[in-house]
């Protein structure tokens, strides 16, 4: 680790107020969806099959049971999507899409279907249809296009597989393959099957989309090809501008360069991969196959690369790679958030956002790398292009000094940006992570220049600068610090001297800071950093069970009397089904659903009751609550803070530890304001079936069919197993991003008045604490409470 004294501030990543100009994203806000709640978002499961199921055409399926089974599976997982709060209406990149998506419809004629897009929050470069018309397009496919004409051809490939049904044909050969699999196949000849129809039906996907749309439209036909170039390397980031090593660089403090590589590894994307295994056919076979249809087309290709608005393309463009930034900072991508925002900076060179996403990635890796946490990140030698630049910075930079980086970053950036909040927040914490986690002692950091030799004794040749600008004041002393000074200059002692000689503010935030740590270390409780963190060895996302486990051993919590709960914001649940499977913590109650062991009729109906009895439970209870349901009676305004506050959640159990900060804090103040309580419940209820003995069920079943055939599996079910219920509630409080209670519990029977009774007492439990202030232990032989 080496820090360096910098010669002059011809480096120096200035935050000062440039003049530029105006444009809408100087004063970037995150996208919100705009308008009335499209039909698509609130209308329940089972509305949208019968919907879908009226519309069908005779013939499509052999009976009915097989309609319901592939309408129920198809609406699932749009539905699932959409109640997880990534789909967006009504935006500026939604409403581009539409209008690009009207003009191919044009062009393509008469269709039976009601043709729609929404926009998905996914930095994935991907799009897909729906078996009723539904589009899909992330903003990650967004960021990259290179024009209105790709996107255009885009799009009228999905609508080939929708109106194709290409959904359902996909189904009916699943389903086939899976009946004749003990016949027929072995496993690789299953999966064979049924990738060679994927392929199949994305050839077809192509050409159809040329031929009926893209051919005969004014558009250059070429970017159909073109587009294909753009998938082939979509893994890599929207640009490549290499990253300079000289770009954290900031008044005094200068990275050692070694922290960056010299050459960065080659792009080496693939474009005749072997794709026999593959749902999709490797580009090359694609472009030769559209080549083909292209040499049938007698006809010049024009320039046209936009035909409607290539401002509006530009701006949704723009918009999406912004966005980018925010959604790659909820997923604890930190070396993508830097690159990004980067890349941005080069077009919007002082953007307050970007420089915040920057500021608040540098202290998020900062908790990481103190705890020797990292394996979140990518491998160097797995990144390819300019960005492993970050991701080789991130990976070799000293915890240390990477805090310092953090502190200093985001003092500036709020010094800037006085009014930002979040700002002031990032630069609080960052310098409270140094100063506690390391333990520095007051008079560690240099608060002065070195003495340095007289300035006529210094030869002209050791000012690094030409330029008289920058021999003045104290750049001309930074620069003249001589051998006398090396040893120095190799020691962070001096990374904050510049802001300790001209900045009072930042000297008495640093003084107060330190002057709290030594009252906490002289108290005779006092638990160091270090000591309380654990490293956690871990996967890229951090099970929800593994944040539950934590909690559970954390026994201040469960003893501490805390606030009351007055009230709560409530999320709708989450419904599961396990078949011999106990009742376990195990499933992520942050998203909004779960398959019913793939009987998706009967998850859209334990869902439905899910969310009956939970109401009713609460208001007997007299808990005072806010629902936020996208299924009930949902405003704009609600929506677009159930979507901030998933985002939200998701990133809280994404985090190992419980005290690591929330990214999404900048609306908490807001959000708590409105609904007048920081505190949000999270519920999930599981039904399952468990036998009461194995060796007996066979028995079961038999001793009925010989009664009554036709009833024998009832009859077995009845006498040999036993339904259970199992519920969990977690409180959260996203003002402080603390759990503030778990209560789990596990009960015999589960008809509607058992499961309603439970829930009752729980909700009942909470608000007894609100008006006693005390938690009541339930002494319940059968429940396992966690409070």
């Amino acid at each position: 680790m080496r820090l360096q004294i910098l010669a002059t501030f011809c480096c120096f990543f200035t935050f000062s107020q440039a003049v530029f100009g105006q444009s809408p994203f100087d004063n970037y806000q995150p996208m919100q969806s705009v308008g009335d709640l499209p039909a698509d978002f609130h209308k329940t499961l089972k509305a949208k099959v019968e919907k879908a199921m009226e519309a069908s055409t005779p013939n499509q399926f052999a009976n009915k049971r097989t309609a319901e089974e592939f309408y129920y599976q198809n609406q699932y997982y749009v539905d699932a999507l959409i109640t997880s709060g990534d789909v967006m209406y009504g935006d500026v990149v939604t409403n581009y899409l539409q209008k690009v998506l009207d003009h191919v419809l044009s062009l393509y004629g008469e269709t039976n279907k009601n043709i729609r897009v929404y926009t998905v929050r996914s930095a994935v470069f991907n799009a897909a249809a729906t078996q009723d018309g539904i589009l899909l397009v992330n903003l990650g496919l967004m960021a990259q296009v290179e024009n209105e004409a790709q996107l255009a051809f885009i799009l009228a490939h999905e609508i080939i597989h929708s109106e194709e049904n290409h959904v359902l044909e996909s189904f009916k050969l699943n389903k086939r393959v899976k009946q004749e699999k003990r016949k027929r196949y072995n496993e690789a000849d299953q999966l064979i099957a049924m990738s060679t129809y994927s392929k199949s039906v994305e050839f077809e996907a192509d050409l159809e989309a040329f031929k009926r749309v893209f051919g005969k439209s004014e558009y250059d036909y070429r970017e159909a090809l073109r587009v294909m170039d753009v998938m082939l390397y979509s893994y890599l980031p929207f640009d490549e501008i290499p990253f300079p090593n000289t770009f954290f660089n900031n008044g005094v403090m200068s990275l050692d360069p070694s922290y960056f590589p010299q050459s960065v590894n080659p792009i080496t994307a693939i474009e005749d991969f072997n794709d026999s295994l593959a749902t999709h056919p490797n580009l090359r076979a694609r472009k030769d196959a559209l080549s083909k249809e292209i040499e049938k087309l007698k006809k010049k290709p024009s320039q046209a690369l936009f035909l409607l608005d290539e401002a509006a393309f530009d701006h949704a463009q723009i918009t999406a790679q912004f966005e980018l930034c925010r959604i790659f900072l909820n997923n604890r991508q930190y070396d993508d958030a830097i690159y990004n925002a980067f890349l941005l900076l080069q077009e919007f060179p002082n953007n307050e956002y970007l420089k915040q996403i920057i500021g608040a990635s540098l202290y998020a890796m900062t908790i990481y790398k103190n705890i020797e946490y990292t394996e979140f990140l990518p491998k160097v030698q797995d990144v390819e292009g300019e960005k492993m630049a970050v991701v080789a910075f991130l990976d070799v930079i000293p915890a240390f000094e990477l805090n310092i980086l953090a502190a200093r970053y985001n003092y500036e950036l709020f010094k800037s940006f006085p009014e930002n909040k979040e700002a002031k927040e990032l630069a609080q914490l960052s310098l409270e992570e140094l100063i506690n986690f390391h333990e520095v002692s007051p008079d560690y950091f240099t608060r002065s220049f070195p003495e340095i030799i007289e300035e006529e004794e210094i030869k002209e040749t050791e000012l690094a600068p030409e330029s008289e600008d920058y021999l003045v004041g104290r750049s001309k002393k930074v620069s003249a610090l001589k051998e006398q000074t090396s040893k120095k200059a190799e020691s962070t002692s001096y990374a904050l001297v510049d802001l300790f000689v001209d900045d009072t503010a930042f000297t008495e935030a640093f003084d107060s800071e330190m002057a709290a740590f030594q009252k906490k270390k002289s108290g005779s409780n006092y638990v160091s950093l270090k000591t309380k963190r654990t490293p956690k060895k871990r996967t890229r996302f951090i099970p929800y069970k593994e944040k539950i486990k934590i909690f559970e051993k954390r026994e201040e919590y469960m003893q501490k009397e805390q606030p009351p709960i007055e009230k709560v914001v409530v999320l709708a649940p989450n419904a599961t089904y396990h078949t011999n499977t106990r009742f376990r913590i195990n499933y992520d109650t942050y998203e909004n659903y779960a398959i019913y062991d793939s009987d998706f009729k009967k998850t859209a109906q334990e869902q439905e009751t899910a969310r009956k009895l939970l109401i009713k439970s609460l208001d007997l209870s007299g808990l005072e609550y806010d629902y936020m349901d996208i299924k009930g009676d949902m405003t704009n305004e609600q929506f677009n803070d159930f979507v901030t506050l998933q985002a939200w959640i998701h990133e809280f159990f994404a985090h190992p530890l419980e005290d690591n900060r929330v990214m999404e804090n900048a609306f908490i103040d807001d959000f708590v304001e409105r609904y007048g309580t920081p505190y949000v419940l999270l519920n999930a209820q599981s039904i399952y079936e468990l036998p009461k003995n194995y060796f007996w069920k066979p028995f079961g079943t038999i001793i009925g069919g010989a009664l009554l055939p036709s009833l024998s599996p009832i009859i077995g079910k009845s006498i040999f197993r036993k339904s259970l219920f199992g519920t969990q509630i977690v409180v959260l409080n996203v003002r402080d991003g603390k759990i503030r209670t778990i209560r789990t519990f596990e009960r015999s029977g589960a008809t509607e008045i058992a499961r309603t009774n439970i829930l009752y007492g729980q909700f009942l439990e909470l608000k007894q604490s609100a008006d006693s202030n005390t938690y009541k232990a339930n002494n319940d032989q059968n429940t396992t409470d966690h409070d």
